[in-house]
Parts: C-alpha cells; structure tokens; sequence
C-alpha cells in the first residue's frame, strides 16, 4: 500500500511560484529558474526545500495541499488570495506627509519601497504634498499558481533540524551546525523570537529537547 503524506511528517519540496494574471515568477527553489527571472537577488533559488506539513512553515493553502499526497508526485496547485497573501486590506494604504520624508533626507519616489515605523510599505504615489504608500503585502489580492515536485519523505534527524530552522529562521543550512548534543545557529534575531522558533522544533521533533540551543550573534 502507497504511504501518504501525514502532518508532521517532514518532506523535499522543489516548485516554481507565479502570479496567474501575469504568469511572473516570483518564487522558485531552482537557482537556473532564478538566474533566467532574475530572482536570485532577493535570496530565492537555494534549492529544495524541507518542510514540516501542517505547522505553517510555508503559504496555509500550500500546506494543506500536502496531506494525501505520495511522496514522489508532481502537481499544479491554483491557490487564491486568501489562501496565499490574503486580499488587500484598504486600512493598510496610508497618507503620510511628505513633510516626513523630507526631514528624513528621503525623496519618495513612486514604486520605492521604504520602512515607516517599523512597516514597509509600497508608495504608490508622490502628489500636491501627500504620499501615498500601501502597506499590504506585494502580493495580496493576488491568485498564484504553484508548480509542485515532492522529491521524497526526510527522516534523517540532522537533516530535518537543519530544514525546519532553515525556513522558521530564514538562515542557510551552513548556518546551522549539529553535535555533542548541541544546536548551534549563527544568527542575529531577537532572544524571544528564537525562544519561540525553539519550542516549535521541541514541538515537532520532540528529541531535540535533549539538546542545547545556541545561538551565536553574528
């Protein structure tokens, strides 16, 4: 009988991510596919990927399209807004006073993106004094189309550590080093933050518990 795939169970993901309005790629694990949609200056195509199905790790409709699945399939997944970025919130389009950006030293062009209070948001337009800037994600309202291949089911302690904070931390692979009962990740996040991504790897791999966490600031 064929295994399906189960929450928590951890697989090798590969796939290409693109908008169905546009057909632009925005995300793909393939650094070739990266390179040809010059992608790969924002940190996209570092290969397969390792995810922990059903703990949120990646888009929820993304997520939820594992379950019932081989491990060795191919599949086109069609997600809409809601289930990938959400839909555009009207509250998160600002007006802010170009007043503000001035006293900063910023220009504010539109089409730049910029962190205001701790937000990054898009400005949509520059106009009469005001500036427009929409805080929504890029991608909201958006209906995407995922090209998915699962490679295979990981089982490997060491390598499933090294995939789970590979996405919970948004650290490479060779950031994260194993032994003598140790966990160690150079990284530079705030201490509640790792506090709370190492209860989660506690969660889904229980023996992990039998291990220090240590975090070295970069």
């Amino acid at each position: 009988m064929t295994e399906l795939i189960k929450k928590d169970d951890f697989i090798e993901i590969e796939y290409n991510a693109r908008l169905k309005s546009s057909n632009k790629m925005f995300d793909t694990t393939s650094p070739e596919t990266a390179k040809k949609n010059d992608l790969l200056n924002q940190g996209i195509g570092d290969g397969p990927r390792i995810v922990c199905v059903g703990r949120g790790q990646i888009l929820k409709g993304l997520d939820e399209s594992f379950i019932g699945k081989t491990f060795t399939e191919n599949y086109v997944l069609e997600l809409g807004s809601n289930q990938a970025f959400g839909k555009k919130d009207p509250k998160l389009v600002k007006l802010i006073p170009e007043a503000k950006f001035k006293k900063a030293g910023v220009r504010p062009v539109a089409g730049f993106q910029f962190d205001i209070d701790g937000k990054i948001g898009q400005i949509i337009s520059v106009n009469g004094g005001r500036v427009v800037i929409d805080f929504n994600d890029p991608l909201a309202g958006k209906d995407i189309i995922y090209e998915v291949k699962i490679n295979k089911k990981v089982t490997d302690f060491e390598e499933k550590i090294k995939g789970f904070l590979n996405l919970a931390l948004n650290v490479t692979k060779n950031a994260i080093t194993i032994n003598d009962k140790e966990i160690k990740v150079d990284i530079n996040y705030p201490n509640d933050f790792v506090e709370h991504v190492k209860n989660k790897l506690h969660q889904v791999i229980p023996e992990t518990k039998d291990y220090s966490f240590i975090v070295k600031k970069q």
